[in-house]
């Protein structure tokens, strides 16, 4: 009985070792979990420097290749001589020309925009009428005279805009400025008769419109523009309106090519006296163009 217990608890004692050696640990790994940061705040410093698709700096030159209409009335309304210069002196109905653009955004949050323009649209002509030209059953030029006539024209263009929308994919402005138009027209008439009169004025037209740019995608912008203007004061009556559409490709990171229409029209009248500076005498001159544009664009 004794041997037997005996017997029995070395038995146990031997089952319990190879329980403890041949059974494996169970371990429980915990995954380490890292602490929590506050949000990083971002300052006007780092807004300003997020890139936007709207340049601070651009210079854009170019050419011009335009379809013409202009005319001009010499001396008073009802009295004066009614030319159309492309018909009656033989001005080019179509030219080239040279045109200068520069803009800066002058702001951090680049809304506000200044822009100065330059284009230069003068012509000359010299050719012998084939019909008289008569003023109240009055032949003033015979046919058969030689005449010489000259248009000179250099719009020069400065305003600001305010974007009132602005994202990464549009910029829409209101438009505030001026165009200033140096129009000169001459003409001289030698042979059966002789006649010699100049009309030219430099007058500034203000102008209001709409600037509308679209990001469509980072290479590839759509411009586009309406200007308007309408003024009458002491004796002088001016019109204009201006309309343009582009499209451009940004090639490089500092350069763009682009192609686009340019619409444009103005309309300048004297009557009476005035203190108008640059008015030399009584007339009437319509300009009108519609043409084709390309250039290279510099962006800063």
């Amino acid at each position: 009985m004794q041997r037997t217990s005996r017997f029995a608890l070395a038995a146990v004692a031997a089952l319990g070792s190879c329980a403890s050696t041949s059974a494996p640990t169970a371990r429980l790994s915990i995954p380490e979990v890292a602490e929590p940061t506050a949000p990083r705040r971002v300052s006007a410093d780092d807004a300003a420097t997020t890139e936007t698709p709207w340049e601070t700096f651009s210079l854009s030159a170019g050419g011009l290749l335009v379809a013409l209409d202009s005319g001009a009335r010499f001396g008073p309304a009802g009295a004066g001589v009614e030319l159309n210069f492309e018909d009656l002196f033989g001005l080019d109905t179509s030219t080239s020309s040279f045109r200068l653009e520069g803009t800066w955004r002058f702001t951090e949050n680049h809304r506000h925009r200044a822009s100065l323009g330059w284009v230069d649209l003068g012509r000359s002509g010299e050719t012998t009428l084939q019909s008289d030209v008569t003023v109240d059953d009055t032949t003033v030029l015979p046919a058969g005279t030689g005449i010489k006539s000259g248009f000179g024209l250099q719009l020069i263009k400065a305003d600001y805009s305010y974007s009132f929308f602005q994202d990464d994919r549009a910029d829409l402005a209101a438009i505030f400025g001026m165009y200033v138009a140096p129009i000169d027209v001459s003409l001289e008439a030698v042979g059966l008769a002789t006649y010699s009169d100049n009309f030219d004025v430099t007058a500034p037209l203000p102008l209001a419109g709409l600037r509308m740019d679209f990001a469509l995608t980072p290479e590839w912008f759509l411009r586009s523009n309406l200007s308007l203007f309408y003024l009458e004061f002491d004796g002088y009556t001016g019109s204009m309106s201006d309309i343009t559409a582009a499209v451009e490709y940004q090639a490089w990171k500092h350069v763009a090519i682009g192609f686009g229409v340019d619409s444009f029209r103005i309309g300048v009248e004297h009557e009476g006296d005035s203190n108008i500076p640059g008015v030399s005498s009584r007339g009437k001159i319509d300009i009108g163009y519609t043409g084709a544009m390309l250039y290279l664009k510099g962006i800063w």
